[in-house]
């Protein structure tokens, strides 16, 4: 995965949809990941500021995390339609659904 800056291959400005809150929330996730490990690391644990800066980092991700799943929720996920969305539409009452004579 890249940095937060870097654009995700094949974005286009002006749109975000389900795989681009996946990918930003893959990167947060393993951004809380590497957080948990440092902050078991002895180094980490036994000076008090970097420590500090960790928990606070972790805090911080933890967070955003929150908040874009919850943003997915209430703005994304209600106007994007997945895959299984768009099947169920076009053929769920089709009586072959989908399929050449059934």
């Amino acid at each position: 995965m890249g940095s937060f800056l870097e654009p995700r291959p094949g974005f286009e400005p002006g749109t975000y949809g389900s795989a681009d809150h996946r990918y930003v929330t893959g990167m947060e996730s393993e951004s809380i990941e590497e957080l948990n490990r440092l902050k078991s690391d002895d180094l980490i644990k036994n000076d008090p500021a970097l420590s500090f800066l960790v928990d606070m980092l972790l805090r911080d991700e933890s967070f955003h995390h929150a908040v874009l799943r919850q943003v997915y929720t209430a703005l994304i996920k209600n106007i994007t339609l997945s895959e299984q969305e768009i099947w169920d539409a076009v053929w769920r009452d089709a009586v072959y659904h989908g399929t050449p004579g059934g």
